[in-house]
């Protein structure tokens, strides 16, 4: 495999912090996870199995990798119909001590950032098993959720070297850029964003909505959303901490839902010194049924639900391509602590409306769709 390809697929795995002391300390609590993860990567080995999803044997098989994540199975449900649907599952099981094995890995991590051993294991296995199973690449078509993992990209450069089409659904494109080794860049029909040059909209939801029961929630709380990061013990931005307690010092109640690569622990410091609400054991929709209004610190997919389902947001400023919507509020959450305070009394008061709004007056084709209309045009 060729640096760049090598690049690419470990490209999620390097470390930009701007300051050189937080880029030391990231490195350093990875070399820590490195060491406590060291056991279990001496003493297990990752196996690899296929379970069905959906669709039969008429129909062009498909290869996904949700890694059985409940967001990321709904994407896929949503949005490859038409596919006779498998999902590569990843096992762990118990094995003899490979020093070997646990040695290449280790420079592998060493050599990108003091990346995870645990995913940089999973790549090594990987590859030994297509070696002497080329039955997992007996698939039409291949496609991610988002792409950007290693593996995915691994399966991905696969997939290439046979010709097969490989397609990349993302929720949102104001941050991903266009991956050229995918054969597919495609943006799902909830997106409120302008469309760029590259990406494709297509048919398909990354949530199930309840449209009858979307609004019976009490509004009770404000919605909060940050980006987490490796000096983030409690999950989100520091100042975004001290807007929330600014909210709460004017009567209102503060539900936080953490990013998925937040820290386990920190619902549980959230919830000690901050006394919010977590959200992360219900659905996305569930979380912004129950709020008045979302404050967020990032362009997140959950700006997109909030504005489908007429619930106000607060984006944090900064440089995003978002079409012209009457729920979106752009401020600098660092400084108008006021003006997202009076945003949020506002929309506390008011109703909300049921109404639906998605681009479903487009005529928008299924992957599937666009997929057969390439094939029967080469």
């Amino acid at each position: 495999m060729g640096k760049a390809k090598n690049l690419w697929i470990y490209e999620r795995s390097y470390i930009r912090a701007e300051l050189a002391l937080v880029n030391f300390y990231n490195k350093f609590f990875r070399l820590i996870k490195i060491l406590f993860h060291l056991p279990k990567v001496l003493f297990s080995k990752n196996t690899f199995s296929i379970g069905h999803m959906m669709g039969d044997s008429s129909m062009p098989s498909c290869l996904v990798c949700s890694r059985e994540k409940k967001r990321v199975l709904g994407i896929f449900f949503n949005t490859l119909q038409g596919y006779n649907l498998f999902d590569l599952k990843i096992h762990r099981s118990i094995c003899i001590p490979d020093l070997k094995r646990l040695i290449l890995i280790i420079i592998k991590s060493f050599r990108y950032d003091f990346y995870s051993i645990i995913r940089v294991a999973e790549i090594y296995d990987y590859n030994i098993i297509i070696k002497y199973n080329q039955s997992l690449l007996n698939f039409d078509i291949y496609a991610s959720s988002d792409g950007s993992t290693p593996l995915i990209r691994v399966m991905c450069s696969e997939f290439n070297k046979m010709n097969k089409p490989t397609v990349r659904i993302v929720t949102h494109g104001d941050g991903p850029k266009i991956d050229k080794y995918f054969s597919y860049n495609f943006l799902l029909e909830s997106y409120k964003g302008v469309v760029m040059p590259g990406w494709r909209l297509i048919q398909g939801l990354p949530w199930d909505i309840n449209i009858e029961n979307s609004g019976d929630h009490s509004l009770d709380f404000i919605g909060f959303i940050g980006a987490p990061g490796g000096s983030r013990v409690f999950g989100i931005e520091a100042w975004l901490l001290l807007l929330l307690r600014k909210i709460q010092k004017n009567g209102l109640k503060i539900k936080i839902r953490l990013h998925p690569q937040a820290y386990k622990f920190s619902g549980y410091l959230l919830r000690l010194f901050f006394d919010v609400k977590m959200s992360n054991e219900e659905s996305e929709s569930e979380f912004i049924s129950s709020i008045s209004c979302l404050v967020t610190s990032y362009r997140s997919t959950l700006i997109d639900l909030a504005l489908l389902l007429n619930c106000p947001v607060i984006l944090h400023s900064y440089q995003v391509v978002l079409k012209e919507n009457r729920n979106i509020s752009c401020l600098d959450l660092r400084k108008d602590f006021n003006k997202c305070i009076e945003i949020c009394n506002k929309a506390k008061l008011k109703n909300r409306s049921k109404n639906i709004s998605t681009n479903k007056d487009s005529l928008l084709l299924a992957i599937h769709e666009i997929v057969l209309l390439d094939d029967a045009s080469t």
